[in-house]
């Protein structure tokens, strides 16, 4: 599974792992997108400008504050955490959107062939 934490103010998140979803097909990793720090509303507003077709969570309440925090340690955004089938947490990197797709490919999850939308040039990594 691939777990990214967002906010609105990161919205490259969202299109980035909508491209991992799209790379790894239905074979691949599950991709899931979080956001503990924006309401629904405000989260509702920036998905509705961009085709998402993979889970989204949003939730602002304290408890899943703790969660996201506490149990996994996001205290900024942007974070990636890659996540095995018995649930361990494999790989880490926050701050850096561009190493998504790049690591994944290194993994083996996805295949490469498809330009990253963070790389400002249009450059295939």
């Amino acid at each position: 599974m691939v777990l990214g934490f967002w906010d609105v103010r990161s919205q490259e998140v969202i299109d980035v792992l909508q491209r991992v979803h799209e790379a790894a097909g239905p074979a691949g990793p599950a991709v899931v997108a979080v956001n503990y720090v924006n309401t629904p509303e405000q989260a509702r507003h920036e998905l509705a400008r961009r085709q998402v077709d993979f889970p989204v969570i949003v939730d602002d309440s304290y408890a899943a504050k703790e969660v996201f925090v506490g149990g996994y340690g996001v205290y900024q955004w942007p974070a990636f955490f890659l996540i095995d089938a018995e649930g361990t947490i494999v790989d880490t990197w926050r701050d850096q959107v561009d190493q998504v797709l790049p690591r994944l490919r290194k993994a083996g999850l996805i295949e490469g062939g498809f330009q990253d939308p963070t790389s400002g040039d249009g450059s295939d990594r």
